[in-house]
């Protein structure tokens, strides 16, 4: 995992054009029981499973800059 955060940084690095980059966005699926209300709306039929997702940017430096709420996976209106 940090070979592939290390590659991306040489890249970074060697392009000017692109070093305004402050930082990665990842997306992080954390599996849960499943709900006895609005199943549906944790259910992942990619993940075959009951989940949230939560969202992050992380800096070059490791560190968490943002670290989104836990979210359903849709939303009902």
């Amino acid at each position: 995992m940090f070979q592939i955060a290390e590659l991306l940084l040489e890249q970074v690095a060697e392009k000017p054009q692109i070093n305004q980059i402050i930082g990665f966005l990842d997306g992080k699926f954390v599996a849960i029981l499943r709900p006895k209300a609005q199943q549906k709306v944790y259910y992942s039929r990619y993940k075959k499973r009951h989940s949230l997702l939560f969202q992050a940017i992380v800096t070059l430096d490791d560190m968490i800059a943002y670290l989104s709420p836990a979210y359903p996976l849709i939303q009902l209106s």
